[in-house]
């Protein structure tokens, strides 16, 4: 899939809300299609990962990989009710299923069918909240489709950049010119870059029994970490973009063309460009190749 196409599809979109830059949900992929089915689907998962993060307690430090994003969902139910980012909700089940996946090998659940269950029992319900998002199938497609090469990412520019991008966006919000979700967001998927980085290059994986359908490997490959990748270079280079929209909302608000004329918004400005280069490259003239 072309450069375009991840920019549309994987990264949540950029808005103008209540005169300040904030989160919104992307008009490509986040629309569901049965949205009276949403609210139902949300109480569900809610209750499902109270019941899995409470069996998890219970096991102390036997898979504390899981829980970080699993309150973070949660935490994003909570917050968004029924209009969630369906995105950042994929990103955190990536990680918990890739967590599940490694457990289940390691026969960690052999003797724990009721932890087990609370784990099927949240993957499967974030597959139903899916499959209501008809559009998310382009997203799964182009994040499976795209072969990135990791060792031409410039690890060590991407993580000066992450730094500074999250410093940037934090004082953007300090001044009032950023909802807090936003830096909560840009420090978030900083972290998460951090340790895909840190992932090593995926070996072939162990097959997994025909009765784990949520778990299906993907031959040769460790889904979340290109996911995460991917995911914040599209979100840079869709962020940037707006930022230095001429004609875009932004340019109306004094406050925040103020500040990206300051040396800190062009700090935040060449940060955003360093991370999309660092993963799609400095050729500008391959968005569409």
């Amino acid at each position: 899939h072309s450069r375009k196409t991840q920019e549309e599809t994987v990264s949540p979109d950029i808005g103008v809300e209540g005169g300040k830059v904030a989160l919104v949900r992307n008009p490509e992929a986040d629309i569901p299609d049965d949205p009276a089915r949403i609210p139902d689907l949300l109480v569900r998962l809610h209750d499902a990962i109270g019941d899995l993060l409470d069996l998890l307690a219970l096991k102390a430090n036997a898979c504390p990989v899981a829980v970080p994003p699993l309150v973070r969902y949660r935490d994003h139910l909570d917050r968004h009710g029924p209009r969630p980012m369906l995105g950042s909700l994929n990103d955190r089940h990536a990680v918990v299923k890739d967590e599940y996946a490694d457990l289940r090998r390691d026969g960690f659940f052999d003797a724990e069918r009721g932890l087990r269950r609370a784990f099927l029992t949240f993957l499967q319900l974030h597959k139903e909240l899916r499959e209501a998002f008809a559009i998310d199938a382009l997203r799964e497609k182009a994040i499976r489709d795209y072969r990135l090469d990791r060792g031409a990412v410039d690890g060590a520019g991407l993580r000066d950049a992450l730094d500074t991008v999250a410093a940037e966006t934090a004082a953007m919000a300090a001044d009032g010119l950023a909802t807090e979700e936003v830096p909560e967001y840009v420090a978030e998927l900083a972290d998460a870059m951090r340790l895909a980085l840190d992932t090593p290059e995926p070996h072939a994986p162990a097959p997994l029994p025909p009765d784990d359908p949520p778990t299906d490997p993907v031959p040769g490959e460790t889904l979340w970490p290109v996911r995460i990748l991917l995911k914040g270079a599209a979100f840079a280079a869709r962020f940037h973009r707006f930022l230095t929209d001429p004609v875009g909302t932004v340019a109306s608000v004094v406050g925040i063309v103020g500040f990206l004329d300051s040396d800190r918004g062009q700090k935040l400005l060449q940060g955003l460009r360093d991370i999309r280069d660092a993963v799609y490259g400095k050729d500008d003239g391959a968005e569409d190749g």
